[in-house]
């Protein structure tokens, strides 16, 4: 209920903002699988005064009748087993006018907690909604990290296995749906950043966990640059930065793997991991 008072306030104010005129800044919007270190990122982009953070991951927004997973009625199975379809279900129910309420929800928090800041965005619930926001928002700039993918399944077997009461399928089952699930965002995230021409127009920046773990102070300062801000800005401690991938390299030898493996290869592949 206040998550819901409180966009309620942030679309009221964005309105207000777009009826006297006010310039709106494009946000950024960060992108990637669930479990790939985004959160981590977040605290980094966080600590730069130049930045602001909107609450949360908004998936309120950007699945209004699909989120909660538990309580809507509508999605037969979590984002994780087929995030295309899942995706493609959530916008179908969009109200009408939705997209104009999501860009109003994000002008109006950024003109009552730091009109001087840039916004961003972070979600792990976006990544096949990149041509919806590119029509919404054509400016704007997208960070897609990425982490190793027998990782993040490991932390989602970790994290989020049997989260769900609805949904509790057997520990092989979840273990390949989650191998599916991220390398379908994966390869998802750079087809339509290529297909929206996001790459060559400069808009697009990717990087991995694993380069941020082994050389924060160089990652972030190429992020600071694509984001157009002081990369001495950041007030995060990189040294508190260290990789927390789970040791998944003996697996390649485990029956339980095998398949997981094969359906990854394709993103794995394509991002130096194999």
């Amino acid at each position: 209920m206040r998550s819901q008072i409180r966009r309620a306030l942030y679309v009221t104010a964005g309105a207000l903002a777009s009826a006297i005129g006010r310039p709106v800044r494009t946000p950024i919007f960060v992108v990637g699988s669930g479990r790939c270190g985004t959160s981590l990122l977040t605290d980094v982009l966080s600590s730069h005064p130049a930045l602001i953070r909107y609450p949360a991951e908004a998936n309120d927004l950007w699945h209004p009748r699909t989120y909660p997973f538990d309580a809507s009625g509508v999605a037969e199975a979590p984002i994780e087993a087929d995030p295309a379809a899942f995706t493609t279900l959530s916008i179908s129910h969009w109200p009408p006018g939705h997209e104009k309420t999501i860009a109003r929800a994000f002008a109006g928090y950024r003109l009552l907690a730091g009109r001087s800041r840039t916004l961003f965005v972070k979600s792990s619930m976006i990544s096949f909604m990149l041509p919806a926001i590119h029509r919404m928002f054509p400016d704007a700039k997208f960070v897609h990290l990425f982490r190793n993918g027998p990782s993040v399944v490991a932390s989602y077997m970790k994290k989020n296995y049997g989260r769900y009461r609805r949904y509790a399928p057997p520990e092989d089952e979840y273990r390949r749906r989650v191998a599916r699930y991220w390398n379908d965002c994966v390869l998802e995230i750079g087809r339509a950043a290529a297909e929206l021409g996001l790459v060559e127009e400069g808009r697009f920046h990717e990087f991995s966990y694993e380069d941020l773990c082994d050389d924060p102070r160089a990652e972030v300062d190429r992020l600071a640059v694509f984001l157009e801000i002081d990369p001495r800005g950041f007030g995060y401690d990189l040294s508190r930065i260290s990789s927390t991938n789970y040791k998944v390299g003996a697996r390649g030898d485990d029956p339980e793997w095998a398949e997981p493996l094969r359906l990854m290869a394709p993103a794995m592949s394509a991002h130096g991991y194999l």
